[in-house]
């Protein structure tokens, strides 16, 4: 009797067992069969591209403390040298164009040439002088090409000249200095010299401004924290539009979208930082394709990407490949012609 009910049990447990298989993989085929659209065609614009030059922050650690690099932005100056600011060890680091470490400045703390907490964004200018927003000393700092420390402007405050959280920076042409405050949910230029001029974004739009870009035509393109929308505006501060959206369609960036820039001919590159690829849009908000391999550890892949950069030339393209502590560095003279690189 034990044994016919121990047969039995077996037996039940078996069929079970099968009928969840058999829904299991009714349900995978159903839900394949839905998406497959969706990501063939996603697939069908997905730009591959191997990095030309990968900067291992890992290989240059300073001391012992153990306490990773995590480069957040990236630049090339006009020299064709790669500044990286690192929001682990409050450090700003210069590369010479080849990916050769040249020195290290800045550590945490209050003091001139000194970081405390995230550092935000980094800009160069024509001169070559680096600005460092130190987000949690509420300033801009100003060092010369070789990181010594010029000035800083800026202080905690809620005037349209202080700053409460400021976070992106970008420097124009003309020396305009723009500053993102993502309390402030506001965009503040200054001179040159840090000397107040306007604030930007007063009527609303602007929603915790995070990365900056300048277009071409000098429009401003903004990213903003914990959403996955670009919002434009004119030099004037006049709202123009807003693209990308949050999904997983082309073009839709997941969650949150990072750093930007802008190329000579008007393309727009978003760092989708959740689905680790490069977003690309024409200066209308159309979507053209996108870049990255997606998640991971091998080259052209990545964890957690932040900030993003082109040299003069447009011809490099620098990427802060965040979690993986590495820029990666990517050949895209030839990128809209279909060369370099390969489509999957």
């Amino acid at each position: 009797m034990n044994t016919s009910k121990a047969k039995i049990f077996v037996f039940l447990f078996l069929l079970f067992c099968l009928v969840l298989f058999f829904l299991f993989n009714l349900l995978a085929k159903e839900k394949k069969s839905k998406g497959s659209p969706v990501e063939e065609k996603k697939k069908q614009t997905t730009f591959l591209n191997e990095p030309i030059l990968i900067i291992d922050l890992k290989e240059i650690w300073s001391d012992e403390t153990g306490v990773p690099y995590r480069p957040r932005a990236v630049r090339f100056d006009h020299l064709g040298r790669i500044i990286v600011n690192d929001m682990g060890k409050k450090e700003i680091l210069i590369f010479d164009k080849e990916g050769d470490f040249i020195k290290a400045f800045g550590k945490e703390g209050k003091e001139k040439g000194e970081f405390l907490g995230h550092l935000g964004g980094i800009a160069i200018d024509s001169e070559n002088r680096i600005f460092v927003v130190d987000t949690y000393n509420y300033r801009i700092q100003v060092f010369d090409k070789d990181g010594n420390f010029l000035f800083w402007f800026g202080e905690f405050g809620s005037e349209k000249e202080k700053f409460s959280e400021p976070r992106g920076i970008v420097v124009d042409t003309d020396g305009k200095i723009y500053v993102s405050d993502t309390i402030q949910n506001s965009i503040k230029t200054f001179d040159n010299n840090g000397q107040f001029l306007e604030i930007l974004g007063e009527n609303g739009e602007l929603i915790k401004p995070e990365w900056i870009a300048l277009g071409k035509t000098g429009n401003i393109y903004v990213t903003h924290r914990s959403s996955s929308c670009v919002n434009v505006y004119e030099p004037t501060g006049d709202f123009i539009l807003s693209f990308a959206r949050q999904g997983e369609n082309p073009g839709d960036i997941e969650d949150d979208a990072e750093g930007i820039v802008a190329d000579k001919e008007g393309h727009i590159f978003v760092i989708d930082e959740d689905e680790a690829k490069i977003e690309v849009y024409d200066e209308t908000g159309k979507y053209l394709l996108s870049l990255g391999k997606g998640l991971g550890y091998g080259p052209g892949e990545f964890l957690s990407p932040k900030g993003i950069d082109f040299d003069k030339t447009d011809k490099r393209l620098a990427i802060a490949d965040t979690w993986n502590s590495r820029i990666q560095i990517f050949d895209v003279k030839d990128l809209f012609n279909n060369k370099g690189g390969e489509e999957k």
